[in-house]
């Protein structure tokens, strides 16, 4: 069957003003070895280049080729890198190593993709899809074809993209996906015409011509062949001429015109001859064979028949002898290649058995340091069990103090309760009802005493509960802080104490919601509880990128270095008077501080006798909520 014409126009290297010899090889060879030209490395990577392009041999190719990848790699420079990888490719496909010349022009076309030359990955796509298709990988050939055309037709490169077109319009015809591969020819045909390439135009026409002969068009096709001819004739494409003219023999074999299909099968075949052209004369022997044995020749049809089976032959064995080279290369660089690997495994064999020696060595050193480091944690351990059992008793003794003092506290407050409640009773039943409403305010103050004691108690006893973790939630500064000074408030006024909170509406912490209550409303109590009547108690909450720092500060009786420092000793439990003999079983401190620890923020405690405590919580940016676009209220002043 008439083999299909294609045409490579491979553009392996895109640069700008650049030396390009048109000598022949040995002239170039002798440029290259003059001593002023090896002083430019660009001039020789070009020289190098185009001597591999020219040369006949695949391996002088492959050597001048790898020596201009070379320069490349001395010059850092992928673009030349990439034009020589690719022009790597040529010895291989020469020589029927396919796998090899697919290697290296995915090599090329990564090296293109690094150098943002788009143009150089099309032409490595195109080049791919060719040797894929020789391959007979006709998915992949077809995949890499379809990408060149995407790159091409972005780069707007008609030569390039026609070229694409026509071959793959060739792959679809030869897997007989005739409408694909006319659309395909149809487009390089088109694209040829604004290029004014007669060859281009020719190809395709023909090619067309020979989709219609497979499709039984054959008026059609016998247009377009007879097109193709008649521009390539002139031209000297002899080669593609006789393998037209035998796709126009079939034609008209087909139509039963069987001496003007002799006369054009004859054409093809002398100049097939003429010219040295091993598969148009197998192909063109091969038709007259059948058309001599359909005219009843049967001499003639077994003659060329006979022809037709020793090109074939001929052009297999080359075909074999190609292999079976390939295959001898291949063995004599095994046998080279196992040497090396018996040397390579000899060297890895006296490796392995110093890198055994060392490890032993290490491990034992290793076992000397871990038996050294047991010893010593053993010790640690020791003395850690000695200062734990000296904290719990410590503890225990604290716990047991706190436990007097609370029962203390709480009997006195239930004390007081049952007391009130008999002069109550005996003033109601004296009629002195004006003692009662006085006696009613300490039933007050005592009953919130005692809610708070217990609400403190209750947080303690449930903090202490291990199984009972911390729940944060995003949670607005203002409205707790507002929610404290308005329930203290009572206890505030009847000490005249003034207490100012100024905090920001657009102030979040995520944290836990009670727990930050219960911190809060002890602090602030704390303050109102050290704070001399008449006394200002100030509430404060600033923000910044990092942090948000909240202020309790009151101008009390204040404390002194010793006692600031043992404020956070909860090994004792302790608990002092307020400035009006209000009494606690020191628990609020705790919780504040247990809340602290649980937000992740720090608390710092500023005191001076006679001027004043400032107790400092900071949180960090994981406690703070984004800050949301609002409009930001005015802070709040309660008195």
């Amino acid at each position: 069957m008439v083999r299909a014409i294609k045409i490579s126009i491979l553009l392996f290297f895109i640069h700008g003003n650049c030396f390009y010899a048109t000598n022949k090889v040995d002239s170039l060879k002798l440029l290259l070895e003059k001593d002023s030209i090896l002083r430019c490395d660009s001039t020789c990577f070009y020289i190098c280049l185009d001597i591999s392009y020219n040369s006949k041999s695949p391996s002088e190719k492959l050597f001048y080729s790898k020596l201009a990848y070379n320069y490349g790699i001395r010059n850092k420079n992928k673009r030349w890198q990439a034009g020589a990888k690719f022009q790597h490719s040529y010895p291989y496909i020469k020589q029927g190593n396919l796998s090899f010349a697919i290697k290296v022009l995915l090599e090329a076309e990564s090296l293109y993709i690094e150098c943002n030359n788009l143009e150089g990955v099309a032409t490595c796509k195109y080049t791919l899809a060719e040797v894929y298709k020789k391959n007979n990988n006709f998915k992949l050939a077809e995949s890499k074809y379809k990408e060149g055309i995407c790159l091409l037709n972005n780069l707007d490169n008609s030569t390039l993209l026609s070229s694409c077109y026509l071959n793959l319009g060739e792959l679809y015809r030869g897997i007989k996906q005739y409408e694909k591969s006319l659309v395909c020819f149809q487009k390089s045909d088109s694209l040829y015409h604004s290029l004014n390439d007669l060859y281009g135009i020719a190809y395709a026409k023909g090619n067309i011509g020979l989709v219609y002969v497979a499709q039984n068009k054959l008026d059609s096709a016998q247009i377009y062949l007879k097109k193709s001819i008649s521009i390539l004739e002139p031209l000297g494409d002899n080669y593609a001429v006789s393998s037209y003219l035998d796709g126009l023999a079939e034609i008209y074999f087909k139509q039963k015109r069987y001496t003007k299909a002799k006369t054009t099968a004859h054409k093809s075949l002398e100049l097939a001859i003429e010219h040295g052209l091993k598969e148009q004369i197998k192909d063109a022997s091969l038709r007259l064979a059948t058309i001599y044995s359909e005219v009843g020749k049967y001499k003639d049809a077994y003659l060329y028949k006979t022809q037709y089976i020793n090109y074939r032959d001929s052009i297999n064995n080359a075909e074999t002898i190609r292999k079976i080279a390939n295959l001898q290369t291949k063995y004599k660089v095994a046998q080279k290649q196992k040497e090396v690997d018996e040397i390579k495994a000899q060297k890895q064999y006296y490796f392995v058995i110093a890198i055994g020696l060392v490890i032993i060595v290490a491990l034992f050193l290793i076992l000397v340091v871990i038996m050294i480091k047991n010893n010593r944690e053993r010790k640690n351990a020791n003395k850690q069990l000695e200062l734990q059992h000296e904290q719990l008793e410590k503890s225990d003794l604290a716990k047991n103090k706190f436990f007097s003092i609370l029962s203390h506290d709480l009997r006195g407050t239930v004390g007081v309760f049952g007391t009130l409640a008999e002069i109550i009773k005996f003033s109601i039943q004296q009629q002195e009802y004006d003692e009662i409403e006085p006696l009613v305010g300490e039933m007050e103050k005592s009953s919130k005493n005692l809610l708070d004691l217990m609400d403190n108690l209750l947080h303690w006893g449930v903090k202490q509960m291990s199984a009972v973790k911390s729940v944060p939630s995003f949670v607005k500064v203002d409205n707790v802080i507002k929610k404290e000074v308005n329930y203290l408030s009572d206890i505030a006024s009847k000490k005249n104490i003034s207490i100012q909170a100024e905090i920001p509406a657009d102030i979040e912490l995520f944290v836990d919601h009670e727990s930050m209550c219960i911190a809060t409303r002890n602090l602030i109590s704390n303050a109102i509880k050290f704070t001399n009547a008449g006394g200002t108690i100030r509430v404060s909450a600033q923000r910044d990128s990092k942090k948000v720092v909240l202020k309790i500060m009151d101008n009390g009786v204040g404390m002194d270095p010793e006692k600031c420092k043992k404020l956070f000793d909860f090994s004792e439990a302790k608990s002092t008077a307020g400035t009006m003999n209000e009494k606690g079983v020191g628990l609020g401190l705790q919780l504040v501080c247990g809340f602290v620890k649980s937000s992740n923020a720090t608390l710092k405690v500023e005191s001076e006798v006679g001027v004043g405590t400032t107790f400092i919580i900071t949180f960090t940016n994981n406690n703070i909520a984004p800050v949301m676009k609002t409009k930001v209220k005015e802070p709040a002043i309660l008195q």
